[in-house]
């Protein structure tokens, strides 16, 4: 009976137990969820929470164990009680330590605030410079795009400076060789100014010499002036005998005037001073009046209708010399004495070709010298034959000549005679008007020469 009653005590003492762990567990519970929103997780208190997360998930499975052995075994329900004590025990040593570190927390937090509010207090100001520094910062950073836009500028500045400077620095290379060449042009001056001061000693010399030479040439020139006068003064012994005479026998052409002109051909000096002179003008049959008459030498016409001279036609028959005037003769004569060994050529042409018209002139050439008379071949002169060169011949220092070698034996004499035919009549077309000419002497010496052929 004794055992009866202490199992219904305990019972009942087991359901007060009950009642009251659960309502510690269920104040416990509460004030977790009381003070949860204030909980921050903290690495460090993970351990203790997660302990007492530990005891009161025990707690509760004891308090499960307990109502559900209510009428089991009061020696298992006593001790799940037990277990139970001892972890809300233990739950509320660690909800203890949770309190005190929601008190330190909370201090903490009061700290803060009033640390938050200082700053607050001192943000203040702070916001203040702030604004200052943004504006600053504003206009620092609009001088920044100004300094930017003005730094592009010099860029561009220094771009253009850059190019400046290479221009400069080649003109400062193209100067610098330039200096170099002037340089060596100043030291080559040096060098002429030293060669010309030279030049001007031997110059100087030279002149010196030339004064020298100077003198002595006009010693000379007066010596060779003194022997060229005594030269003159003295009688050449070969001299008298080296006279000569040209002439021209023209019949049945009175009112026809002829030129005659016997060319020295060779130097030609002055006989006073020994210079050196332009040789004798040439043969032209346009221009008949252009001869070179030399020293001594003369021309003569007899029986010439229009001459008005001592010689002429008119003063012949007023004489009563009419033997020229009845054979309607004229003579022409040049005579001369040479000074000089050499060649002369002997021409003939009518002044005014055109006043030959039909007319045939026969001219009858003679030569007289110191070594006899030679009679000329006939020619005969007309409007398309009015020149002709009668012959060249040599005149010896010793007076002898080439006067007996007749013009159709000089072979020199004929080879030059064609193209002298041809050069004459083209400048008689260009300048007289009167063409297709030839030399009367050529044609004549063509016709013996045909004649010759013909002769049996």
């Amino acid at each position: 009976m004794g055992l009866a009653r202490a199992n219904r005590q305990i019972q009942v003492f087991d359901i007060a137990i009950v009642a009251v762990v659960t309502k510690v567990l269920g104040a416990f519970i509460v004030l977790v969820v009381l003070l949860l929103p204030y909980y921050r997780s903290d690495p460090a208190n993970a351990p203790a929470v997660q302990a007492v997360r530990d005891h009161l998930r025990d707690a509760r499975l004891a308090i499960e164990a307990a109502e559900k052995a209510l009428g089991a075994d009061p020696a298992a329900l006593a001790d799940l009680i037990e277990r139970a004590k001892e972890s809300i025990a233990e739950a509320q040593g660690f909800v203890q330590a949770l309190r005190d570190k929601l008190d330190q927390a909370s201090a903490q937090i009061g700290r803060l605030e009033a640390r938050e509010k200082e700053l607050e207090e001192k943000l203040e100001p702070l916001q203040d410079e702030l604004k200052e520094a943004r504006d600053r910062l504003a206009r620092l950073q609009a001088e920044r795009d100004t300094l930017e836009e003005a730094n592009n500028s010099l860029r561009g500045e220094n771009s253009t400076l850059k190019n400046a400077d290479e221009m400069l620095r080649k003109e400062n290379d193209d100067l610098r060789r330039r200096n170099g060449e002037l340089a060596a042009a100043v030291a080559a001056v040096a060098a002429l100014q030293s060669r010309n001061q030279n030049l001007q000693q031997e110059n100087s010399d030279l002149n010196r010499q030339i004064e020298t030479a100077r003198q002595q040439n006009d010693n000379l020139t007066a010596q060779v002036k003194s022997l060229r006068e005594r030269a003159l003064k003295a009688e050449d012994p070969s001299l008298v005998m080296r006279w000569f005479s040209v002439g021209l026998a023209i019949s049945e052409c009175p009112d026809t005037d002829f030129a005659l002109y016997v060319r020295w051909e060779g130097p030609l000096r002055n006989a006073q001073t020994g210079a050196e002179m332009p040789i004798a003008k040439m043969f032209s049959a346009s221009r008949s009046d252009e001869r070179t008459p030399l020293l001594g030498h003369r021309y003569f016409d007899l029986g010439a209708r229009n001459d008005p001279g001592a010689l002429g036609d008119k003063a012949l028959q007023q004489e009563g010399f009419l033997a020229f005037g009845k054979a309607q003769t004229q003579l022409k004569f040049f005579n001369a004495v040479s000074r000089a060994e050499g060649y002369y050529s002997a021409y003939v042409v009518a002044k005014d070709p055109q006043a030959l018209r039909q007319r045939q002139c026969a001219v009858v050439p003679y030569y007289l010298s110191w070594a006899g008379a030679t009679l000329g071949q006939r020619i005969v002169l007309s409007q398309i034959r009015p020149f002709a060169w009668l012959r060249r011949f040599r005149i010896n220092k010793d007076g002898t000549n080439t006067l007996g070698l007749a013009p159709k034996e000089d072979e020199e004499f004929l080879s030059e005679l064609e193209e002298f035919s041809k050069a004459q009549s083209e400048e008689l077309c260009q300048e007289r008007r009167i063409c297709r000419t030839e030399d009367a002497h050529r044609f004549a010496l063509q016709a013996l020469q045909r004649g010759a052929r013909t002769t049996p």
